[in-house]
């Protein structure tokens, strides 16, 4: 019992909590915590072999390190973007331009046309607002299990064999998953580490390669200082 909840003790101490921080940060904004765990996460991306988030947190500290006073309080002030205006309920830029292009896709079905795209943010913006009054007058949530707008290709066929699969890996049942739980290592590594080690591997040659990362990213600023 003790051993299970140092193992989740430590596991939440160097991940969870780190996480929940982050989604926390992008919904208020907060660029500084933001910005910390795009470095923190740096050896997480190494270790589980994430190979253009790895560079990613190079490059995105980078860009940090190099911007004017000036320019990075913008930045920061506009780290995140706000779906519906609430505050708290923010969410990364890529969300928002992922949530747009499917609601572009939805909507204009595949027939897309500059003439299209440059009527329809008006007409979906409209949409959104007296979709808002209706959901509201009818009780439906309008962004959970009622929601009928949500563009997706997961079919219920994709649906069920992602839990077949779950099932065969974690078992089905509460004996199955206990009796698969205690033979193997529970967070799945081929290696058999626990995440914390599988990170502390991964930082070795940390340094070589953030400079490989580097190389053509170099400004002139960074060569006079040198």
């Amino acid at each position: 019992m003790m051993a299970g909840i140092t193992l989740l003790t430590r596991f939440m101490l160097e991940f969870g909590f780190p996480w929940l921080a982050l989604v926390k940060g992008t919904q208020s904004n907060n660029a500084e915590i933001m910005d910390f765990m795009w470095a923190f996460a740096l050896p997480w991306f190494r270790a589980t072999d994430k190979t253009n988030y790895g560079p990613m947190c190079v490059h995105v500290n980078l860009i940090d390190e190099l911007m004017s006073d000036e320019v990075k309080s913008v930045w920061r002030a506009n780290r995140t973007i706000s779906l519906r205006g609430h505050r708290g309920r923010n969410v990364a830029w890529d969300y928002g331009n992922e949530r747009q292009n499917c609601e572009f896709k939805g909507g204009l079905r595949g027939f897309i046309t500059r003439e299209r795209l440059e009527e329809f943010p008006v007409l979906m913006n409209g949409y959104k607002h007296v979709a808002a009054q209706m959901a509201a007058a009818w009780f439906v949530d309008e962004n959970g299990a009622d929601a009928c707008d949500q563009y997706s290709h997961i079919l219920p066929e994709d649906n069920a064999a992602l839990v077949s699969a779950l099932e065969a890996l974690l078992g089905s049942n509460a004996p199955e998953v206990h009796e698969k739980a205690s033979a193997t290592n529970p967070f799945g590594s081929s290696s058999g580490r626990f995440p914390w080690e599988e990170v502390s591997a991964a930082k070795t040659g940390l340094e070589a390669f953030v400079r490989t990362h580097c190389d053509g990213l170099r400004t002139d600023e960074i060569d006079k200082e040198e």
